[in-house]
């Protein structure tokens, strides 16, 4: 009998001798029922999507049991280390982009100015080594994760920056990987597929993560990220792209260029148009 079920019946169980030791009302019996049942698929919606490595593998299955729409989804945490986006025991959270151009896109990195309260980025190696921030707002989803994600099978990102007055800009580039810890999880980065002038995601390739408690960039005069308010990136001497800029994310060309917007997203490059998805 699968996890689902049990739960169910336990629930079942646990609810009816509830009602005969109380006599509850009908209509309370009616209500608590509802919400019982309510739980327990949320609980089997929740075990389904625990299933998926990336949200590739969500937006295939969405095409046959919900309508794909971007948002917050259950993963599997396959590489089984802590995060702040772990629910319980195994299942972690991932943010969804399922509108931009096939969908299937894991969100790495998400800038915003629509929160109650703007998210601090000015964060220590460990802080950037596990994540921070809210899925449903500004965060920063953690060099492990990003690690795990990107180096389990080819990758492809976008890095999407846009104003408030509807100016955009889309950076997609055909291969991403971020190592692991050993190399102080070195970006790579190549295949530009956008016809910028500057390569700017690009131009950090190679570079190891730097934070201002861990300084890996290539400068020899300072550390880049205590000359950019403490905040974490994958600093040169010093960046073409800094999503994590405070208070709004930036790109440099003779000067630097500041957005409202701002989402790092990647996705496995078999991840296409064609139905059904090609993910797995």
């Amino acid at each position: 009998m699968g996890l689902f079920w049990r739960e169910l019946i336990a629930g079942i169980i646990i609810f009816t001798s509830s009602l005969i030791a109380a006599q509850a009302p009908e209509q309370h019996c009616s209500l608590k029922f509802q919400e019982a049942f309510e739980e327990a698929v949320k609980l089997k919606k929740t075990c389904q999507e625990a299933r998926y490595r990336d949200c590739c593998q969500v937006a295939k299955a969405s095409l046959f049991d919900y309508p794909i729409k971007s948002g917050v989804f259950y993963i599997n945490n396959a590489c089984g280390h802590e995060s702040p986006f772990i629910q319980d025991i195994s299942p972690m959270q991932a943010r969804c982009n399922m509108e931009s151009g096939d969908g299937g896109w894991t969100v790495l990195v998400k800038r915003t100015p629509d929160v109650e309260q703007r998210e601090l980025f000015n964060r220590t190696w460990v802080e950037y080594e596990n994540g921070f921030g809210n899925l449903s707002g500004e965060f920063w989803y953690g060099l492990k994760n990003m690690h795990c994600l990107t180096s389990r099978e080819p990758m492809e990102v976008e890095v999407e920056v846009s104003k408030t007055d509807g100016t955009k800009v889309v950076l997609p580039y055909g291969n991403f990987r971020v190592n692991g810890l050993s190399t102080s999880y070195t970006l790579h980065v190549s295949d530009k597929q956008h016809e910028e002038a500057y390569d700017y995601l690009g131009y950090h390739n190679g570079m190891k993560f730097t934070t201002f408690d861990n300084d890996n960039d290539s400068g020899t005069s300072s550390n880049c990220a205590t000359s950019h308010g403490k905040v974490g990136w994958w600093f040169k001497n010093c960046d073409l792209t800094l999503l994590t800029h405070m208070p709004h994310p930036e790109l440099h060309t003779t000067s630097p260029v500041t957005y409202h917007y701002a989402e790092l997203r990647v996705r496995p490059k078999l991840c296409n148009a064609n139905l059904p998805r090609t993910c797995d």
